[in-house]
């Protein structure tokens, strides 16, 4: 039989009700019932021990069932750090186990101070069981005082997070790999209106063997510049690959920038990245409305991020860290333009007003197949024109390829959008670099375009996967694939 020996501060579970359990008693019992779920799980206990604290003594009994452990569950709280009791069964523990960590996890019911975390542990990741909402800066458990199974779904979200990993070191058994060995994603901190998105993301990511840099959101130090540069650093050099997750306001800024933390985080990773060819993928939540974004620097880096659902940008940034890279299992490997074999092909969308749903479809459809895509931006009530063709310019210009929608519009924009692409494209594209995308709803007017630059996509029937790929195929292979169809 293998135990998990739960570690916590006797204030932190007190009962609310008579005939309700205490916070960490439901969360024992249930850790227990998640792991009996999993592969060998009928061999697994999860104890605590119920005396209350004045009572606890690290005697030799309880010395023993904490070294007869296999794994060690800490819950962090204000009161856990500064019980005298608690130290001393983390540090049986840690005696016993040495370095390994692995077998150590580590839960935040409340805000904690890493310095404050006994110097054993300081090194490890947390998994944050609480919540701070924008409106609300009181930091709550997860699931408090009774997590509700209809209603609290990042509780639930959690406490299965923290039993595959539990399951993972029970199933490994003495043949743990290390966190060191595994690839590292950087997660940027997160602003509260994606907070969950970041929490689903990097448990994904943790449950495919992979680590998350910060381990958890608010992470860094805020209060001096050279310390947040410093860690923000120092996790940007570990990473392998950088995300970050956008929502509708740039949230916060520091009191030593004019700039939130969301932009420097940007710029960091962008530099990064840029110096180390590696991949910096950017989403933004689906209620992003971009003309309703008065922030000019924070509206660039949003028009710059895929939209679309969370599954599918995290089935992106997983096939970043395949072996094979998602592209491949496209076609051949690219050969011109050469800023495309460093990662995915940038696509920009063109869509006028009428449209502007179909264009959102073929962003999607692109997106899934494995192209970073831009649905060129709506131009704002009181956006000058000159500044919003800047934007339109800068985005086109930063592509690989341009496709163009034609559904419900008149033919002299589409006209006008060609024009306008072979300006900025042509210079330094050779071949193929635009798509005519003839949508519904069918029996528009020609559009008058011919071109041996442009391939003519019909998807008067709907958008479908394949002529899109094929545009893609095309660009891939610089431009010359024979099967393309010209407008």
């Amino acid at each position: 039989m293998s135990e998990v020996f739960i570690s916590y501060a006797h204030a932190d579970d007190l009962p609310f009700a008579e005939d309700t359990p205490g916070w960490v008693t439901a969360l024992a019992d249930r850790l227990e019932k998640s792991l009996m779920m999993r592969r060998g799980g009928s061999r697994v206990a999860v104890w605590m021990d119920h005396r209350l604290e004045p009572e606890k003594q690290v005697d030799g009994a309880l010395r023993d069932r904490v070294r007869r452990a296999e794994c060690f569950v800490a819950v962090l709280s204000p009161r856990y750090l500064e019980s005298p009791w608690c130290r001393k069964e983390l540090d049986a523990f840690i005696a016993h186990a040495g370095e390994q960590g692995e077998r150590v996890f580590l839960l935040e019911m409340s805000p904690t101070s890493r310095e404050e975390w006994p110097r054993g542990i300081r090194n490890l990741s947390a998994r944050k069981f609480w919540a701070q909402g924008f409106d609300d800066p009181t930091a709550m458990p997860l699931g408090w005082p009774v997590a509700d199974p209809a209603q609290d779904r990042p509780y639930w979200r959690a406490l299965n997070e923290l039993s595959h990993f539990v399951s993972a070191r029970l199933q490994a058994a003495g043949a743990v790999t290390r966190d060191d060995d595994a690839r590292c994603v950087w997660i940027a901190d997160p602003t509260d209106h994606v907070l969950e998105s970041w929490e689903r993301l990097a448990g994904a990511l943790r449950q495919q063997g992979y680590t998350v840099r910060p381990s958890a959101p608010g992470e860094y130090p805020t209060a001096r510049e050279d310390d947040y540069r410093a860690a923000l650093e120092a996790d940007l050099t570990a990473a392998d690959t950088f995300v970050q997750l956008l929502g509708p306001h740039p949230g916060r800024r520091p009191s030593w920038s004019e700039l939130p933390y969301t932009m420097l985080q940007a710029a960091a990773a962008r530099a990064t990245s840029t110096n180390r060819s590696q991949a910096f993928s950017l989403w933004r939540s689906p209620d992003v409305q971009l003309g309703t974004i008065t922030n000019p620097e924070y509206a660039q880096l949003l028009t710059g991020a895929a939209a679309g659902g969370l599954e599918d940008f995290q089935r992106h940034v997983l096939s970043r860290l395949a072996p094979k890279p998602f592209v491949d299992t496209l076609s051949r490997p690219i050969a011109a333009p050469e800023s495309a074999t460093m990662g995915a092909l940038s696509i920009c969308v063109s869509a006028d007003g009428p449209d502007r749903e179909l264009g959102q479809r073929v962003r999607d459809v692109l997106f899934t197949l494995g192209a970073d895509v831009s649905l060129t931006p709506e131009p704002a009530p009181d956006q000058p024109p000159a500044q919003w063709r800047q934007d339109y310019e800068t985005i086109l210009g930063a592509s690989h390829g341009v496709v163009i929608i034609y559904g419900s519009t008149p033919p002299s924009w589409v006209q006008a959008q060609v024009q306008a692409a072979r300006k900025l494209l042509a210079r330094t594209r050779r071949g193929v670099w635009g798509a005519l995308l003839d949508g519904p709803p069918g029996g528009q007017p020609d559009h008058g375009v011919r071109s041996h630059n442009v391939v003519l996509l019909d998807c008067r029937n709907g958008v479908a996967p394949e002529p899109l790929k094929l545009f893609l195929d095309t660009l891939r292979s610089g431009g010359t694939e024979a099967s393309a169809a010209h407008a």
